[in-house]
């Protein structure tokens, strides 16, 4: 019996001792592939669109506690640049976003909360619940999702 115990020790000891770190999710680059809105159940796909209107191109890249964005939006004939980024918190799939920098500068200082961050198989999946909870001031039931893909 006590050899038996002492095995097993030894082979957890090993396991356990083999096992690969953990990934520092979700560190890299990704590329917005979707967006959608849904509110009250009905969904929308706000990006791609076939209209020249919206989003055109986004980046988004994690480092160990920061993130940043950079891409192309257009209002009709006008197209500008966005960006943004600052330091967030992920604890499981809860996620916050600090925003240092941003194209809007009424972000700038602001705290995005109740959001999710979720790797479903390749993709990043990002939502805002509400997308209006911005320092704890909910509006609507709107939900914001973002979908990205790793670059490689």
């Amino acid at each position: 019996m006590k050899k038996s115990l002492v095995l097993i020790m030894i082979i957890l000891s090993i396991i356990i001792g083999c096992s690969p770190e953990p990934v520092k999710f979700p560190i890299g680059a990704w590329s917005l592939v979707q967006t959608k809105r849904v509110t009250n159940g009905k969904s929308v796909v706000t990006f791609p669109t076939p209209s020249n209107k919206g989003i055109t191109s986004q980046i988004k890249m994690y480092s160990e506690n920061t993130w940043t964005f950079v891409g192309k939006s257009s209002r009709d004939t006008v197209v500008i640049d966005v960006f943004g980024g600052g330091t967030y918190t992920l604890e499981g799939i809860s996620y916050e976003e600090n925003i240092i920098y941003h194209y809007g500068k009424q972000w700038i200082g602001r705290t995005s909360k109740n959001m999710t961050l979720e790797l479903v198989t390749d993709t990043l999946v990002q939502s805002y619940h509400p997308v209006s909870a911005i320092d704890g001031q909910p509006v609507d039931s709107i939900t914001n999702i973002q979908k990205y893909v790793r670059l490689k």
